[in-house]
């Protein structure tokens, strides 16, 4: 049995931010005579893949997200784009698969995008691929320009990859303890504080209702649209017209929305009651 786990994924994704390529595979063929060609392949944005196809030999590939953001292009035979696919395991999108004679690339949208890629053997330097004329060589120039076109053509755009930080042990913030440095991981915080980044956005914090939450006047709470409220989550919600910050607690059919600051009285809508989100983390810079 061959196990793909976080362990082996995380070491094929430090492999590709520091290759020149910013990609790197893991095979899980054996030879490359095998019939059934297996591997991770990840990437990270700015990696650019020359368009191809698989003819003479005909072959079929498979893509299957497993982490991150890909965006699979199919060209006609002047380059010009004709289907497009965004993999997301976060937008329920899973898996593409391209006939043999079609013309395809893909781009990595998000840091540390992984895929698993199946295509048909045996695999030959010689013929494997036949790169598009029309396309830019990989190294070349011109290689991120083309990639921009097609990304600006569907109006999208690669995510920024992210500063990451050292995770460099445990603290004690309760009574002193002896500590040493140890080097854990890496994170990105928008990794570690964002699970769904389409129904994921910002709010300022305005006013003193939530102090005993420990959310103040100009901290930056993290909202997440497609998560259903349970009692005692911190929700942005519209009452009766008026938009507020709360604690959600429901009783059968009864909501009150209450303050974590006892100079404000619960709230109990009369008319209207929508809830835009659930606040998922809370931002505070002090320096």
């Amino acid at each position: 049995m061959i196990k793909i786990d976080d362990g082996l994924i995380d070491g094929v994704l430090k492999k590709s931010r520091q290759s020149s390529r910013k990609r790197a595979n893991y095979n899980f063929h054996a030879a490359f005579d095998a019939p059934i060609q297996r591997m991770l392949n990840v990437a990270q944005p700015g990696t650019y893949v020359r368009p191809h196809k698989h003819e003479n030999p005909d072959k079929i590939e498979v893509f299957v997200i497993i982490k991150g953001r890909a965006l699979i292009v199919e060209f006609d035979e002047k380059g010009n784009t004709i289907d497009h696919f965004v993999l997301s395991p976060k937008e329920g999108n899973h898996a593409v698969e391209i006939p043999p004679r079609v013309w395809h690339s893909f781009i990595a949208l998000e840091p540390d995008t992984a895929l698993y890629e199946v295509k048909e053997g045996p695999y030959n330097k010689d013929n494997d691929k036949n790169f598009a004329v029309w396309a830019p060589e990989e190294g070349s120039e011109t290689a991120q320009v083309f990639n921009e076109k097609i990304l600006k053509s569907l109006k999208m755009a690669p995510k920024k990859p992210s500063c990451r930080a050292k995770i460099m042990g445990v603290i004690a913030a309760g009574f002193p303890s002896p500590a040493e440095e140890e080097l854990a991981d890496t994170m990105s915080l928008d990794e570690y504080l964002i699970s769904n980044p389409q129904a994921t956005y910002l709010l300022k914090v305005d006013g003193d209702s939530m102090l005993d939450a420990g959310i103040r006047p100009g901290d930056l709470v993290l909202v997440q649209k497609n998560l259903a409220p349970r009692s005692g989550d911190i929700v942005v919600a519209q009452v009766d017209g008026a938009w507020t910050l709360k604690y959600f607690y429901k009783k059968g059919s009864s909501v009150i929305l209450r303050a974590a600051n006892k100079k404000y009285p619960d709230i109990s809508p009369k008319e209207e009651l929508v809830i835009a989100g659930v606040v998922i983390a809370d931002v505070r810079k002090y320096k």
